[in-house]
């Protein structure tokens, strides 16, 4: 069966649609974490890409609306990100006008951007290994500061220096040294038989390891402190 030329544009302009979609979303997470990186995360996105190219097959039932304007341009919307495009003080995601041409496709814009965060909390948390299974106790002693220290000057010198970390890199080494000045003030407190303190700040330290791993994830190095 030959399809008539109508239905030739028409598988043209959702085809079209679905790609433009999926380039927009790709390129809107980019150094956000991996859209596709988990099945839970990746249901998000496949709903985002399909609604937002729903328009498409819309358009062909509309002849005096251009199949192309619904079909690709809505889309390319998934591109603008609030801290792009700006109405005074207001992001352009929080714009009737943004809601109303996205077709709520905002609501499962919101749920994939929770899971993205759920699932680099999971990697974090898996990375930081034995050191954030430790107690505080445990990790307010010697051998868990050395632990410590050693991971985060692991993955500071891993990630330290690579291009994709450039936009990072004030922020990477602010929170490295905020770790290391935390586990001096834990091992002085140690010698002090301080034991308040040198937890408090054993907490500071792995916790200043977690945000070294979160630029890793958002950078897009999460292999390269495997």
């Amino acid at each position: 069966m030959v399809l008539s030329a109508p239905w030739w544009q028409g598988l043209i302009v959702v085809g079209s649609a679905l790609v433009v979609s999926s380039v927009s979303l790709l390129y809107r997470y980019r150094q956000k974490g991996n859209p596709f990186g988990s099945l839970a995360a990746a249901r998000w996105a496949i709903a985002a890409i399909v609604v937002s190219a729903a328009p498409a097959t819309l358009a062909l039932l509309l002849p005096r609306v251009p199949p192309a304007y619904l079909g690709v341009a809505v889309p390319t919307l998934l591109v603008v990100r609030g801290d792009r495009l700006h109405e005074r003080g207001k992001p352009t995601e929080d714009a009737a006008w943004y809601k109303a041409l996205t077709l709520g496709v905002r609501l499962l814009l919101d749920g994939l951007e929770r899971q993205l965060e759920t699932d680099r909390d999971a990697w974090v948390e898996a990375k930081v290994g034995p050191v954030g299974r430790l107690s505080l106790p445990a990790l307010a002693s010697i051998l868990g500061l050395d632990a410590l220290e050693e991971a985060i000057e692991n993955v500071h010198s891993k990630l330290d220096g690579r291009p994709s970390m450039k936009k990072y890199s004030s922020r990477l080494k602010s929170h490295q040294k905020a770790g290391m000045d935390a586990i001096e003030l834990a091992r002085t407190a140690i010698k002090a038989g301080n034991d308040h303190t040198a937890r408090r700040e054993a907490h500071k330290a792995r916790e200043a390891l977690k945000k070294m791993l979160r630029l890793a994830y958002d950078s897009g190095n999460q292999s390269a402190v495997n």
